[in-house]
């Protein structure tokens, strides 16, 4: 899912464990109940509109 726009997608309860999220536009994007249970952040925007950058 590297560089993926799911900006303003609804992601609720979505399985996202061990996704690689690396440069996704999460920006408004619903991620209620999601499981993100080791899923890599590098530049990721985040639904609030933060940047993330977990260690990689």
């Amino acid at each position: 899912m590297k560089g993926t726009n799911l900006s303003n997608s609804s992601l609720f309860q979505a399985n996202l464990e061990g996704a690689n999220l690396t440069g996704a536009d999460l920006e408004g994007a619903n991620l209620n109940d999601a499981h993100l249970y080791n899923a890599i952040f590098y530049s990721t925007v985040m639904p609030d509109g933060s940047i993330r950058d977990d260690d990689c």
